[in-house]
């Protein structure tokens, strides 16, 4: 009789080429066509230039989303059904508007026998331009989705993909695609977030991929129902809260006093509400007429000086004196040159000068003579003066006006809360009435109880139903439990050679199981580490991704070396664990996995010690400081770039002689 398999094995697809068009981000090369040779594809750049949108541009190509970093797990449906439009938002911005039609992403994906050809517009959601199936040795064709319209491809390879793969469903793809096999720059943790990492050991653990699907189900439903239970709860306590008071004024005597006395405070603040909301209506209606008189008399202030200017300009052309000019008369008086804006009492003294000896304050020309000022300008003047007193006038009621409004209006605020906070405090005891005699509080008080045992019958049924989801999804969990328990032998030893490879110390890793569900705890020497901050940054960020990489080792049937993207969390290294970071992706991409990260250029000892492990035939470094503009500082600095680039080609060609 057959040995049953240790765990399912899944075929995980590796990335063979992409090509993105239209993506105004990278304005250098309108089209980026990328070849990943297997090994590591170190994709090297400056900050800014895009790095991360080429790994979220492959996922999204792969997946049809790309994730939406405020939306939290809920479940997997969930999850891809309301993250299907956040990749709009991304990439907006990266893509300029003349650029949309044409923007897409096409992908040659291998996934078991079979290599996927096909490509995706970025604004086109659940749809595909084009879909073909081959076979790996590019002898046969498999499907061909040219005659289906886009959407049917799309809904099409939503069934091959996961078949191929040997997943349930599209969505547990998109599932392990996004958060267990891609470290974005989310910077998202698996070992600390339990209800995703618990179903990513259903579906690298289980057997079966629909028991990883009933158990997100259940674990989902099993939430719903204690929350809506929760919810019933609390109706029914608020509902006691009002029914024990209308029962403290349900017997006739110093009760009734009391009702009619939260009558009459609720009748008060009604009152103080009213009169409260009347002064704001009048503040307002103040503030609007001082803001039309004001904009009124500005306008008028703009008019009269126009029309001076205009009859001053007549008047000087007739050589007239320039010292009656407004701008000369401003300057005057306030000492500041209405033109250039200088200040001081030279700027009276020069013009005063020039005025004096018949000379034209601004070009210096001589004033042939001078005429007595005409009429119509002494009544222009003395108009303006009028009308901007009224212009002073009018902003000194608008200020007014305004810090009434706001005072009225914040007084509305204040009474309106204060009445809302008592009717919710004493709701139960208002809806009485006025009239209410004991008969109706009576009839008050046995609708009360009706409604509460009602909410805690609903209560209690929401319970039973979310105590039989938990009890269906222990079974499963004692299920993955034991399937684990099964696999162990092979697992942890993987994971934990490349935690080692970073770390320098001996790091374990168990699976527990507590009320919250099933998770796995790091241990290092033997001392549980359940607690984010009880590991630092860099370890966090490099244990997790340590966690991927042996998940996907470990799920990974022979011949099917998958592809792990990786936006690597550089800045948290310090130099000593840049070159451990380096070799435990080296061992990662020497056992046959494809690594597919981003990296800034510059002499790291990670992308050092990679190079000189792995060597050209195991590691291909992609310079993009091509794909787009470098900035200013950038440009400035350009030969860093090739000094660092340089040092990092030499560790390839030095690995490359290595022998393996």
């Amino acid at each position: 009789m057959p040995t049953p398999p240790i765990a399912r094995q899944l075929r995980m697809p590796r990335l063979l080429k992409v090509r993105l068009e239209g993506f105004s981000l990278y304005s250098a090369k309108k089209t980026i066509d990328v070849t990943f040779s297997k090994g590591a594809f170190c994709l090297a750049g400056a900050n800014g230039m895009g790095k991360s949108t080429f790994l979220a541009a492959l996922n999204y190509g792969l997946t049809g989303i790309v994730p939406d970093p405020n939306r939290r797990f809920d479940s997997v449906a969930e999850y891809y059904k309301y993250s299907l439009g956040f990749a709009d938002a991304f990439f907006n911005g990266r893509i300029d508007e003349d650029d949309r039609d044409k923007a897409q992403v096409s992908i040659d994906l291998e996934i078991g026998a079979d290599v996927f050809r096909f490509t995706r517009g970025v604004f086109e959601r659940e749809q595909l331009r084009s879909l073909i199936v081959e076979s790996s040795d590019g002898e046969s064709v498999e499907f061909d989705g040219r005659p289906l319209t886009p959407h049917k491809r799309h809904v099409r390879f939503t069934q091959l993909v996961p078949a191929q793969i040997g997943l349930d469903t599209f969505e547990q793809f998109v599932f392990l695609q996004q958060f267990v096999f891609t470290f974005d720059e989310r910077r998202h943790l698996l070992f600390w977030d339990e209800k995703v990492l618990e179903q990513a050991l259903h579906l690298c653990f289980g057997l079966d991929p629909k028991d990883a699907d009933t158990a997100d189900s259940l674990r989902r439903e099993a939430e719903v129902a204690g929350s809506l239970g929760r919810n019933f709860h609390w109706q029914a306590a608020e509902l006691k809260k009002r029914l024990e008071q209308l029962e403290s004024v349900s017997a006739p005597g110093e009760s009734a006093e009391e009702l009619d006395d939260i009558r009459g405070r609720h009748k008060k603040l009604t009152v103080e509400r009213d009169e409260a909301e009347e002064a704001a209506h009048s503040a307002e209606q103040e503030r609007a007429d001082a803001d039309l008189l004001f904009a009124k008399t500005t306008a008028e202030v703009a008019r009269l000086s126009a029309e001076y200017e205009r009859a001053f300009a007549e008047y000087l052309r007739g050589s007239a004196s320039p010292a009656a000019h407004p701008v000369v008369k401003a300057s005057l008086s306030e000492q500041r040159c209405g033109l250039c804006g200088s200040s001081g009492t030279g700027i009276v003294e020069a013009i005063n000068a020039n005025v004096n000896s018949d000379l034209c304050p601004l070009c210096g020309s001589k004033i042939v003579a001078r005429i007595r000022t005409p009429d119509i300008l002494k009544k222009l003047d003395s108009e303006l003066a009028q009308q901007k007193t009224e212009m002073r006038k009018a902003m000194a009621r608008r200020e007014r006006a305004i810090a009434e409004a706001s005072t009225a209006v914040g007084r509305f605020n204040d009474t309106l809360s204060a009445l809302d906070r008592f009717e919710r405090e004493y709701a139960s005891l208002l809806e009485v009435g006025e009239d209410g005699d004991g008969s109706r509080i009576q009839r008050t008080i046995a609708g009360y109880r009706e409604q509460i045992s009602t909410l805690l019958s609903k209560r209690q049924k929401q319970y039973e139903k979310r105590d039989e989801k938990k009890k269906e999804l222990n079974r499963l969990r004692r299920n993955l439990i034991a399937q684990y328990s099964e696999a162990e032998e092979r697992f942890v030893p993987v994971f934990k050679t490349l935690a080692h490879s970073f770390l320098g110390i001996n790091l374990d890793v168990r699976m527990e199981a507590g009320a919250r569900g099933v998770s796995l705890t790091v241990s290092v020497d033997d001392v549980p580490r359940r607690k984010i901050f009880q590991l630092s940054e860099s370890q966090r960020f490099f244990v997790d991704i340590a966690l991927r990489m042996a998940l996907l080792k470990f799920t990974s049937p022979p011949g099917s070396k998958a592809s792990l993207l990786v936006d690597t969390p550089e800045g948290s290294l310090d130099i000593a664990y840049e070159k451990r970071a380096g070799d435990m992706f080296a061992r990662f991409v020497l056992d046959g996995f494809n690594l597919i990260f981003t990296a800034n250029i510059n002499t790291s000892q990670l992308l050092l010690a990679l190079a000189s492990n792995c060597g050209t035939s195991h590691m291909r470094l992609n310079r993009m400081t091509s794909w787009t503009e470098l900035s200013e500082v950038q440009r400035a600095e350009e030969n860093l770039f090739n000094n660092a680039y340089q040092q990092i080609s030499a560790a390839l060609a030095k690995g490359s002689t290595r022998p393996r």
